[in-house]
Parts: structure tokens; sequence; C-alpha cells
């Protein structure tokens, strides 16, 4: 576990990633790791467990990283298994649209939470959570 910050951090997106439906306010975001970034083929998307959480990463065609809950709000789809281009995932179920970036549906459902997502020089995945007791809500 790495702290990567212990600011504040409210109403914005972080590089690679936001915090969508809420802000993290006087919290601490830990990193946590996810494996080679090989495992996941670019314009698709790989789900991992991460405290508890289902987070789905999403490789896009450029090489960008996005990652967003795993589940789709509307009937639980997997959305790591949906179809995405370079600003949406649709979900395989019922084809609800989700910005990537922000989280926002596009067709009615809740938000998605957005997480922060990076590779590092090794090419190891690591996505940013709020630390357990910090997180000030949301989806």
């Amino acid at each position: 576990m790495t702290a990567v910050d212990d600011g504040r951090l409210a109403g914005g997106a972080l590089v690679g990633g936001a915090l969508a439906g809420g802000a993290l306010v006087g919290g601490r975001l830990v990193e946590r790791r996810l494996g080679p970034v090989g495992e996941i083929p670019p314009g698709e998307g790989r789900a991992y467990p991460v405290d508890g959480l289902m987070v789905a990463v999403f490789r896009l065609t450029t090489g960008a990283l996005r990652a967003v809950s795993a589940v789709c709000p509307h009937a639980g789809g997997p959305l790591a298994d949906g179809l995405i281009d370079a600003e949406v995932v649709i979900c395989p179920l019922h084809q609800h649209v989700f910005e990537l970036a922000t989280g926002c549906s596009r067709s009615g459902q809740p938000p998605l939470r957005t997480y922060p997502v990076r590779q590092d020089p090794d090419g190891i995945v690591w996505v940013s959570l709020a630390q357990a007791g910090d997180d000030a809500g949301g989806p």
C-alpha cells in the first residue's frame, strides 16, 4: 500500500480518472497493485477485486487506462466485458452507456464510481481508492 495523496481532493478530476458522485475531503487515497498491463489487451477491460470492491480497468487503444466500478448499476452487468471506445463503455446486458473518464451515464442510469489508475515504468497497473473510512460517499 502506498499513499499517493493525503491532501484534500474536492470537486475535480484526477489525472487518469476521477472520483465520481462525490469528493474525497480530508482523506487519503491509497494505491493497490493490480498486475501487468499486458493482462489487458488494447481496447478491452478486465475486472479486479480490490479491497472488497470490483474495479474494471480498461486499456484504450491509445494505451491510456481508465478504471470504473465493474458492476453496472442497472442490473449488475459485468462492465469489464462491455464494448469500449475512447470515451465510453457499453454494458453487455442492456447496453447502458457510461463515460469512462467521469462515470456519468449517457442512458439515464446512476453514475459509476471512477478511480485514478496508472501504469508504472515496469508496466504494472495501479489503482487508487479512498482509504477505508475516508470515502465521502458516492455510488
